[in-house]
Protein backbone atom coordinates (compact mmCIF):
# COMPACT_ATOMS: atom_id res chain seq x y z
CA UNK A 1 0.00 0.00 0.00
CA UNK A 2 1.05 3.15 -0.80
CA UNK A 3 0.86 6.75 1.21
CA UNK A 4 1.11 9.28 -1.24
CA UNK A 5 1.78 11.83 -0.07
CA UNK A 6 2.70 12.83 4.03
CA UNK A 7 3.79 16.50 4.05
CA UNK A 8 5.86 17.40 6.51
CA UNK A 9 6.28 20.91 7.79
CA UNK A 10 8.75 19.53 11.28
CA UNK A 11 10.67 17.09 10.36
CA UNK A 12 10.90 16.33 14.25
CA UNK A 13 7.01 15.49 15.00
CA UNK A 14 6.99 13.93 10.71
CA UNK A 15 9.35 11.59 12.08
CA UNK A 16 7.72 10.45 15.20
CA UNK A 17 4.79 10.52 13.01
CA UNK A 18 6.59 8.23 10.01
CA UNK A 19 7.99 5.88 12.86
CA UNK A 20 4.56 5.13 14.14
CA UNK A 21 3.09 4.64 11.09
CA UNK A 22 5.46 1.86 9.68
CA UNK A 23 4.76 0.22 13.43
CA UNK A 24 1.30 0.34 13.35
CA UNK A 25 0.44 -0.05 9.91
CA UNK A 26 2.80 -1.98 7.88
CA UNK A 27 1.39 -4.30 5.06
CA UNK A 28 4.33 -7.18 5.20
CA UNK A 29 6.46 -8.99 7.49
CA UNK A 30 9.50 -9.49 6.28
CA UNK A 31 12.96 -11.63 7.47
CA UNK A 32 16.42 -10.09 6.14
CA UNK A 33 20.03 -10.97 7.12
CA UNK A 34 19.52 -8.47 9.71
CA UNK A 35 16.59 -10.15 11.23
CA UNK A 36 12.55 -9.53 11.42
CA UNK A 37 11.28 -5.67 9.97
CA UNK A 38 7.82 -4.71 9.70
CA UNK A 39 7.51 -3.34 5.92
CA UNK A 40 5.47 -0.46 4.31
CA UNK A 41 5.62 -0.44 0.64
CA UNK A 42 6.19 2.51 -1.40
CA UNK A 43 5.97 5.17 1.04
CA UNK A 44 6.25 8.94 0.16
CA UNK A 45 6.61 11.97 2.11
CA UNK A 46 7.99 15.54 1.50
CA UNK A 47 9.92 17.94 4.03
CA UNK A 48 9.01 21.51 3.59
CA UNK A 49 11.79 23.86 3.22
CA UNK A 50 11.67 25.19 6.98
CA UNK A 51 11.53 21.66 8.13
CA UNK A 52 15.26 21.00 10.20
CA UNK A 53 17.49 18.52 8.43
CA UNK A 54 17.59 16.22 11.44
CA UNK A 55 14.66 15.21 13.87
CA UNK A 56 16.74 16.31 17.20
CA UNK A 57 14.70 16.24 20.82
CA UNK A 58 12.26 13.43 20.16
CA UNK A 59 13.90 11.32 22.61
CA UNK A 60 16.31 9.35 20.44
CA UNK A 61 20.33 9.77 20.36
CA UNK A 62 21.25 10.70 17.12
CA UNK A 63 25.23 10.62 16.24
CA UNK A 64 25.88 14.07 14.70
CA UNK A 65 29.13 13.61 14.15
CA UNK A 66 28.45 10.39 11.75
CA UNK A 67 25.32 12.93 10.30
CA UNK A 68 28.65 15.30 9.61
CA UNK A 69 30.79 12.40 8.62
CA UNK A 70 28.50 10.93 6.21
CA UNK A 71 27.18 14.55 4.74
CA UNK A 72 30.44 16.32 4.03
CA UNK A 73 31.53 12.76 1.94
CA UNK A 74 28.52 13.02 -0.12
CA UNK A 75 28.64 17.12 -0.80
CA UNK A 76 32.07 16.55 -1.88
CA UNK A 77 31.65 13.70 -3.76
CA UNK A 78 34.68 11.92 -2.05
CA UNK A 79 34.93 8.40 -0.09
CA UNK A 80 36.85 8.43 3.73
CA UNK A 81 35.27 5.46 4.90
CA UNK A 82 38.37 5.77 7.84
CA UNK A 83 36.29 9.36 8.82
CA UNK A 84 33.06 7.30 9.05
CA UNK A 85 34.71 4.94 11.06
CA UNK A 86 36.72 7.47 13.71
CA UNK A 87 33.34 9.27 14.38
CA UNK A 88 31.13 5.96 14.56
CA UNK A 89 32.94 2.69 16.32
CA UNK A 90 31.90 -0.53 14.73
CA UNK A 91 30.52 0.73 11.71
CA UNK A 92 33.54 -1.06 9.80
CA UNK A 93 32.12 -4.38 10.70
CA UNK A 94 28.60 -3.63 8.58
CA UNK A 95 29.89 -1.90 5.40
CA UNK A 96 34.44 -2.40 4.94
CA UNK A 97 34.84 -6.16 2.81
CA UNK A 98 37.29 -7.90 3.39
CA UNK A 99 40.12 -6.45 1.15
CA UNK A 100 39.45 -2.87 2.81
CA UNK A 101 37.01 -1.36 0.39
CA UNK A 102 33.73 0.04 1.27
CA UNK A 103 30.86 -1.33 -1.91
CA UNK A 104 28.28 1.32 -1.31
CA UNK A 105 30.29 4.89 -0.14
CA UNK A 106 27.89 7.34 -2.01
CA UNK A 107 30.35 10.33 -2.02
CA UNK A 108 32.49 7.68 -4.23
CA UNK A 109 29.47 6.88 -6.37
CA UNK A 110 28.80 10.37 -7.21
CA UNK A 111 32.07 11.63 -7.58
CA UNK A 112 31.81 15.22 -10.25
CA UNK A 113 27.79 14.20 -11.32
CA UNK A 114 27.50 17.14 -8.37
CA UNK A 115 28.21 19.37 -10.74
CA UNK A 116 26.80 18.02 -14.03
CA UNK A 117 23.62 19.17 -12.11
CA UNK A 118 24.46 22.46 -11.52
CA UNK A 119 25.86 23.06 -14.86
CA UNK A 120 22.53 21.94 -16.02
CA UNK A 121 20.53 23.70 -13.84
CA UNK A 122 22.94 26.65 -14.43
CA UNK A 123 22.04 26.51 -18.34
CA UNK A 124 18.55 25.46 -18.52
CA UNK A 125 16.64 25.98 -15.08
CA UNK A 126 13.61 24.38 -16.25
CA UNK A 127 15.76 20.84 -16.93
CA UNK A 128 14.04 17.76 -15.70
CA UNK A 129 17.67 16.26 -16.25
CA UNK A 130 19.34 17.00 -13.48
CA UNK A 131 19.95 13.60 -12.21
CA UNK A 132 22.28 11.94 -10.21
CA UNK A 133 22.31 8.07 -9.95
CA UNK A 134 24.18 6.03 -7.34
CA UNK A 135 22.61 2.92 -7.88
CA UNK A 136 25.51 1.12 -10.31
CA UNK A 137 23.97 -2.09 -12.49
CA UNK A 138 27.31 -2.92 -13.24
CA UNK A 139 27.89 -3.30 -9.55
CA UNK A 140 24.68 -3.99 -7.55
CA UNK A 141 22.72 -5.87 -10.20
CA UNK A 142 24.55 -9.01 -10.52
CA UNK A 143 24.39 -11.99 -7.95
CA UNK A 144 27.68 -12.77 -6.34
CA UNK A 145 28.26 -15.17 -3.76
CA UNK A 146 28.77 -13.63 -1.48
CA UNK A 147 27.31 -10.55 -1.94
CA UNK A 148 29.01 -6.80 -0.68
CA UNK A 149 27.73 -6.59 2.99
CA UNK A 150 27.02 -2.56 2.08
CA UNK A 151 24.58 -2.51 -1.29
CA UNK A 152 23.78 1.21 -2.12
CA UNK A 153 19.97 2.04 -0.19
CA UNK A 154 19.31 4.49 -2.73
CA UNK A 155 18.83 4.98 -5.72
CA UNK A 156 18.80 8.20 -7.77
CA UNK A 157 18.21 11.95 -6.85
CA UNK A 158 17.04 14.45 -9.13
CA UNK A 159 17.05 18.38 -8.60
CA UNK A 160 14.81 20.67 -10.30
CA UNK A 161 14.12 24.39 -10.09
CA UNK A 162 10.22 25.51 -10.18
CA UNK A 163 9.01 28.71 -8.74
CA UNK A 164 12.72 29.76 -8.37
CA UNK A 165 13.63 27.45 -5.75
CA UNK A 166 15.76 24.08 -5.51
CA UNK A 167 13.49 21.23 -5.30
CA UNK A 168 14.81 17.53 -4.83
CA UNK A 169 13.24 14.22 -5.13
CA UNK A 170 15.23 10.82 -3.61
CA UNK A 171 14.08 7.22 -4.70
CA UNK A 172 15.75 4.73 -1.90
CA UNK A 173 14.87 1.09 -2.49
CA UNK A 174 15.15 0.69 1.44
CA UNK A 175 14.96 2.42 3.99
CA UNK A 176 15.52 1.74 7.82
CA UNK A 177 13.11 3.87 9.66
CA UNK A 178 15.12 3.88 13.08
CA UNK A 179 18.63 3.00 12.00
CA UNK A 180 19.31 4.96 9.01
CA UNK A 181 16.70 7.48 8.00
CA UNK A 182 17.34 10.42 9.94
CA UNK A 183 21.23 10.78 8.52
CA UNK A 184 19.74 10.16 4.94
CA UNK A 185 17.73 12.88 4.94
CA UNK A 186 20.51 14.94 6.66
CA UNK A 187 22.51 14.28 3.88
CA UNK A 188 20.34 14.53 0.99
CA UNK A 189 19.16 17.95 2.47
CA UNK A 190 22.76 18.96 2.90
CA UNK A 191 23.40 18.32 -0.53
CA UNK A 192 20.24 20.02 -1.58
CA UNK A 193 21.61 23.17 0.21
CA UNK A 194 25.21 22.84 -1.32
CA UNK A 195 23.77 22.81 -5.05
CA UNK A 196 21.56 25.34 -3.89
CA UNK A 197 24.55 27.70 -2.85
CA UNK A 198 26.39 26.70 -5.97
CA UNK A 199 23.21 28.32 -7.83
CA UNK A 200 22.55 31.10 -5.58
CA UNK A 201 18.95 29.85 -5.28
CA UNK A 202 16.79 28.86 -1.55
CA UNK A 203 15.65 25.44 -1.35
CA UNK A 204 12.37 24.39 -1.99
CA UNK A 205 10.50 20.94 -0.97
CA UNK A 206 12.63 17.82 -0.35
CA UNK A 207 10.67 14.46 -1.91
CA UNK A 208 11.37 11.31 -0.33
CA UNK A 209 10.60 7.85 -2.03
CA UNK A 210 10.84 4.70 -0.13
CA UNK A 211 9.88 1.63 -1.95
CA UNK A 212 10.68 -0.41 1.34
CA UNK A 213 10.53 1.97 4.96
CA UNK A 214 10.73 -0.28 7.45
CA UNK A 215 11.38 -1.21 11.14
CA UNK A 216 13.47 -4.08 12.65
CA UNK A 217 11.83 -5.88 15.72
CA UNK A 218 15.24 -5.07 17.37
CA UNK A 219 14.36 -1.19 17.26
CA UNK A 220 11.26 -1.83 18.00
CA UNK A 221 10.67 -0.84 22.06
CA UNK A 222 13.04 2.10 21.33
CA UNK A 223 11.02 3.25 18.68
CA UNK A 224 8.00 3.14 20.86
CA UNK A 225 9.65 5.16 23.13
CA UNK A 226 9.78 8.71 21.12
CA UNK A 227 8.95 11.99 23.34
CA UNK A 228 8.44 14.99 21.70
CA UNK A 229 10.23 17.63 24.08
CA UNK A 230 8.15 20.81 23.59
CA UNK A 231 10.72 22.61 25.33
CA UNK A 232 13.65 21.66 22.88
CA UNK A 233 15.85 24.29 21.29
CA UNK A 234 18.88 24.23 19.07
CA UNK A 235 21.53 25.95 20.79
CA UNK A 236 23.81 25.18 17.65
CA UNK A 237 21.98 26.18 13.98
CA UNK A 238 22.60 23.42 11.51
CA UNK A 239 24.35 23.37 8.34
CA UNK A 240 23.08 24.81 5.38
CA UNK A 241 25.48 22.55 3.03
CA UNK A 242 28.74 23.55 1.66
CA UNK A 243 29.80 27.09 0.11
CA UNK A 244 32.16 26.66 -2.02
CA UNK A 245 31.87 29.16 -4.00
CA UNK A 246 33.08 33.08 -3.69
CA UNK A 247 32.01 35.97 -5.77
CA UNK A 248 30.21 33.87 -8.67
CA UNK A 249 28.93 30.67 -9.14
CA UNK A 250 31.87 29.08 -10.83
CA UNK A 251 34.63 30.71 -8.92
CA UNK A 252 36.67 29.80 -5.53
CA UNK A 253 37.07 26.63 -4.21
CA UNK A 254 35.93 23.33 -5.55
CA UNK A 255 33.95 21.39 -3.21
CA UNK A 256 37.05 19.06 -2.60
CA UNK A 257 39.10 21.21 -1.18
CA UNK A 258 36.00 23.11 0.52
CA UNK A 259 35.63 19.89 2.25
CA UNK A 260 39.53 19.24 2.91
CA UNK A 261 39.74 22.87 4.46
CA UNK A 262 37.26 22.39 6.76
CA UNK A 263 38.30 18.84 7.94
CA UNK A 264 41.71 20.66 8.45
CA UNK A 265 40.27 23.61 9.95
CA UNK A 266 42.19 25.93 7.52
CA UNK A 267 41.04 29.75 8.51
CA UNK A 268 38.06 28.02 9.91
CA UNK A 269 37.61 30.91 12.28
CA UNK A 270 36.79 32.74 8.75
CA UNK A 271 34.19 30.38 7.06
CA UNK A 272 30.50 30.49 6.81
CA UNK A 273 28.68 29.43 10.11
CA UNK A 274 27.93 25.85 8.27
CA UNK A 275 31.56 24.91 7.83
CA UNK A 276 32.45 25.74 10.97
CA UNK A 277 29.98 23.46 12.66
CA UNK A 278 31.17 20.93 10.48
CA UNK A 279 34.93 21.09 11.28
CA UNK A 280 33.61 21.31 15.11
CA UNK A 281 32.02 17.72 15.19
CA UNK A 282 34.76 16.16 12.05
CA UNK A 283 38.17 18.01 12.97
CA UNK A 284 39.48 15.76 15.82
CA UNK A 285 38.74 13.00 13.74
CA UNK A 286 39.89 13.75 10.88
CA UNK A 287 43.47 14.55 12.67
CA UNK A 288 43.07 10.52 14.15
CA UNK A 289 42.94 9.63 10.21
CA UNK A 290 45.55 11.61 8.99
CA UNK A 291 47.79 10.48 11.89
CA UNK A 292 47.49 6.49 10.77
CA UNK A 293 47.43 7.12 7.24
Amino acid sequence: MAYMNDYYDDWRKGYMSLVRRVDRHYDTVIKSRAGMAYETDDFVFTLAPEALDLPLGVGRKINTNLAAAEAIQLCAGIELPRLTEAVAAGVADYVREADGTVHGNYGGRIDNQIMDVVNKLKMDPSSRQAVIQIWDKNEDSEWRDPMPKDIPCTIALTFRIRDELLLLSVVMRSSDVWLGMPFDVFQFRQLQRTVANFLGREIGEYCHHSISMHLYKKDLERARSLTFDEGWKSTNPLPDGLHPAQGGMMSGRSLLTTAYDILEGRNIGDEPPSHQWYHTRLGAAWKQVEAIS
